[in-house]
């Protein structure tokens, strides 16, 4: 007998590609919340052994452009059909050079949590609730293309949108009184965030009627 073809349509399967990253998320934030990812080498003696300084970097940017990945992937073809077929508001860029610059705002979000991390010490205040909210901020950043493109919903992404720009901006406030450097690491990511959600708008308001 041949095969059977899916019944599952493109919307369908981004959606339920959405969901396995946002359940992949969910999973990184948890740990997270109990600190257990990248636990300070510092307590096992391993805290100034640059070898493990630069696996935690590593770790860190990795887990970034990690999240962004796979959100692009659970974006599915909306990015290369859907979203080009759309009404695009002034100051829109052009596809490549808008995935390039979220990639680098992400790479510095992962120096920025680096930077926050080493400072984890016993005789300091702790750091970890901050990198709690950094964990929250790449969980909104991941879940923001699957609904944008995968679900098609720029009503819905805007609600997305909203919440990330609330977390990133008390992420930023959180590190800046811990550590200015890693603070200031992070202002180049708000700023790209306000620019995304300006385009979101406009996408939105430009193209009623599709989500």
């Amino acid at each position: 007998m041949p095969p059977k073809r899916s019944s599952i349509n493109p919307s369908q399967a981004a959606s339920i590609d959405g969901h396995r990253v946002l359940v992949s998320i969910r999973a990184v934030v948890a740990r997270l919340e109990r600190g257990r990812v990248f636990q300070d080498l510092r307590d096992h003696g391993g805290g100034h052994d640059r070898g493990a300084q630069a696996f935690a970097l590593i770790g860190f940017v990795g887990l970034s452009l990690l999240v962004q990945f796979a959100a692009l992937s659970a974006a599915g073809n909306g990015i290369a059909h859907w979203y080009l077929s759309l009404r695009r508001p002034p100051l829109t860029m052009p596809t490549r050079s808008f995935a390039a610059i979220w990639a680098a705002t992400d790479v510095l979000l992962g120096v920025a949590a680096w930077f926050l991390w080493r400072r984890i010490d016993p005789w300091r205040p702790s750091v970890r609730p901050a990198l709690r909210l950094w964990g929250w901020q790449i969980a909104l950043i991941a879940a923001w293309a699957p609904t944008f493109f995968g679900l098609r919903a720029p009503a819905a992404a805007l609600l997305v949108m909203t919440a990330l720009l609330g977390v990133s901006a008390a992420t930023l406030v959180a590190f800046c009184r811990r550590d200015r450097m890693a603070g200031a690491l992070l202002l180049p990511s708000l700023v790209w965030l306000c620019y995304a959600g300006y385009l979101n708008i406009g996408f939105w308001w430009l193209n009623a009627g599709i989500g």
